[in-house]
């Protein structure tokens, strides 16, 4: 036995050393109160990963992310798929984009076969855009978080809004699901460094569409508009008239609208709703170029499709009326647009018999409203209202002839003064100019489109 040492005048005090009962289990220690949950640092994040809602400070439906790795040096990585649009209300330009978080990253800055680009040597911040097996690679770019703030609304909401909360202290922000191409061309011109960015002659239509892409799903077209001006990567703000609707065409309605260049975007689409038809077997909208359908692209925005739609539709519904009236007033004489100003029924007999044919062959009359058989283009009945008795140019009945000498042959009738326009085609040229882009009319009245076969 020992004894502990007393200070002066206290009483000294024997230690006991006692020996734990061999094979007897030590009793299990109680966790205190602190011990319980998670302690800051890396146990807190995990708990954050395996329960993320307990540490969430917005609504689930309105975050964004939340972390979902953890890098190399313990810090974590904010994980970024499709972002929602810069206006949470649903208004604005990037509106009604769906939130979805991609899956976990593939790699870290820390990776050595990751490709690093500094764009700002003073960055606080690495976005890694793409996946090792997308066509442009991933790239990890070193930027400012300030200068993506201020190129985009949608990245300045992420960064600086209720989202923040999750991303605030963290590093590395991932973009998978985009173009590290495309991306990287955003970033230098963000940190003004246009002259990084590839002149007109290294830029094709796939890259300007990886571009338009981007420029579409974060709200770019205010930055990007600056660069594309000064490399005059292509002449976006007047229409290109000479542009045809085949795809291509379809990709350019796509990038004017993604940077929006309104007045050439407007004169695309017009064009392409009046030369697209109707498929049989689906109903679907396709351009026929030679012998080979091309279907609209599912990629063009909502409000171009529907645009491309609504144009066909009115023109056709108005002409479909008119073409109606037109022959029901022919057959019941009460055509207050027209006036028999030979009186002869033979004229007005046979206006009406030229109308019947041209109508029924053009498949735009007897009806009153688009019919399911029309699968034609816009163009395609245009030329086919305008071909009704081209047959019957010289078109002259006889007033009497003269049988003595060499004869003679007098009329004083005429096609344009006892047929006319058949009470239709002004009307019919007056609907294309209040549906139609003032170019496109201008080329349907100047006959630059192909005429069809009646």
């Amino acid at each position: 036995m020992a004894t502990n040492t007393p200070a002066d005048g206290a009483v000294a005090q024997p230690v006991v050393q006692s020996t734990p009962p061999e094979n007897v289990p030590a009793e299990p220690k109680t966790p205190s109160p602190a011990a319980s949950g998670p302690s800051t640092g890396i146990e807190k994040f995990r708990e954050m990963i395996m329960n993320p809602s307990k540490f969430r400070k917005v609504p689930a439906e309105k975050a964004v992310a939340v972390p979902s790795t953890l890098s190399l040096f313990g810090e974590p990585t904010l994980n970024i798929g499709t972002l929602p649009s810069a206006s949470t209300s649903g208004e604005g330009s990037s509106a009604g984009k769906a939130v979805a978080l991609s899956p976990a990253t593939k790699r870290k800055t820390t990776d050595p076969n990751l490709k690093t680009v500094v764009i700002d040597p003073m960055y606080d911040l690495t976005v890694i855009v793409g996946t090792p097996d997308a066509t442009d690679g991933q790239i990890a770019f070193r930027v400012n978080r300030g200068s993506l703030r201020h190129a985009s609304d949608v990245w300045n909401k992420m960064l600086t809004g209720p989202w923040s909360e999750n991303i605030k202290d963290q590093s590395e922000v991932e973009f998978p699901d985009d173009s590290a191409w495309a991306f990287e061309q955003v970033l230098y011109i963000a940190h003004l460094q246009e002259h990084k960015v590839p002149q007109p002659q290294e830029i094709d239509l796939s890259k300007l569409l990886s571009l338009a892409v981007l420029v579409d799903k974060y709200d770019l077209a205010r930055v990007m508009r600056t660069a594309w001006r000064e490399k005059d990567w292509a002449p976006l703000d007047q229409p290109q008239l000479t542009w045809s609707a085949i795809p291509i065409h379809q990709d350019w309605i796509y990038i004017t609208h993604a940077f929006e260049y309104n007045e050439s975007c407007a004169y695309l689409t017009n064009r392409l709703a009046v030369e697209v038809q109707n498929d049989k077997t689906d109903g679907s909208l396709y351009h026929l170029t030679g012998d080979v359908k091309f279907k609209l692209s599912a990629d063009m925005p909502e409000r171009v499709l529907m645009q491309i739609r609504d144009v066909r539709n009115n023109i056709l519904q108005e002409w479909v009326k008119l073409c109606s009236t037109a022959f029901d007033k022919a057959i019941f004489k009460k055509d207050d647009d027209y006036s028999n100003p030979c009186g002869k029924a033979i004229c007005r007999a046979t206006r009406m018999d030229i109308m019947s044919f041209g109508l029924r062959a053009a498949g735009l009359c007897p009806a009153t409203q688009i019919s399911p058989t029309m699968y034609e283009s816009v163009v395609w009945y245009w030329k086919a209202l305008n071909d009704i008795g081209a047959e019957f140019k010289d078109y002259k009945p006889c007033d009497s002839t003269y049988g003595y000498g060499k004869g003679a042959h007098h009329s004083s009738c005429s096609y344009e003064k006892c047929l006319g326009d058949f009470g239709f085609l002004k009307k019919a040229e007056a609907t294309l100019k209040q549906y139609g882009h003032k170019d496109v009319v201008s080329h349907l009245l100047s006959d630059k489109f192909l005429k069809p076969s009646v």
